[in-house]
């Protein structure tokens, strides 16, 4: 399995006449998105794609890992992901590269394409990406960055303020609520 940098192609063109599958796997070294995250190793991937009707029925497996930052402390997390994701694509004369479009009328997304070789690393680096913690944590108990030094706090350490003993909350305690 060759590891690629940055392109993982698929010729589409058996899928598109309805000769039975195709199925195709690799490595991707990186991402070619700066905002993509960066792995920590190759990315496999797996696809296999068949013809359903007049689309094409995409169907993936991805498997790596990457770095990202903590959402408390900012360190860095490496995290692995292990996924399958299914799409579909449909060939239109003239399109170029590979677009997603929603149809309103089926309520589908789908991705379109016009050369039946089509490069599916947005595909992959969507799913990737989608299938990464939205807020990351080193680990469950991270005490996060320090408000006054932005260093990060030592783990088991009580933070110097208290919430009573900012002034900002002090205007709160003076408010005399119904029921109280």
């Amino acid at each position: 399995m060759d590891t690629a940098e940055t392109v993982i192609a698929l010729n589409l063109a058996r899928a598109m006449k309805g000769e039975g599958e195709i199925e195709a796997e690799g490595a991707v070294a990186r991402f070619v998105s700066p905002r993509a995250p960066v792995l920590t190793g190759p990315l496999t991937w797996r696809v296999r794609a068949a013809r359903a009707g007049e689309e094409i029925w995409l169907d993936g497996w991805l498997k790596g890992a990457a770095v990202v930052e903590c959402a408390r402390c900012l360190e860095p997390v490496r995290h692995e992901v292990n996924t399958r994701f299914q799409v579909l694509l449909l060939h239109r004369d003239g399109a170029h590269g590979l677009t997603l479009e929603y149809d309103q009328d089926d309520d589908q997304e789908r991705y379109v394409f016009g050369n039946p070789q089509v490069d599916l690393t947005t595909i992959v680096t969507e799913f990737f990406e989608l299938a990464m913690p939205p807020a990351a944590l080193c680990s469950p108990d991270c005490p996060g960055l320090d408000p006054e030094t932005g260093r990060r706090r030592e783990s088991g350490r009580e933070d110097r303020r208290q919430r009573g003993d900012d002034p900002r909350w002090k205007a709160l305690e003076d408010i005399d609520l119904p029921g109280e």
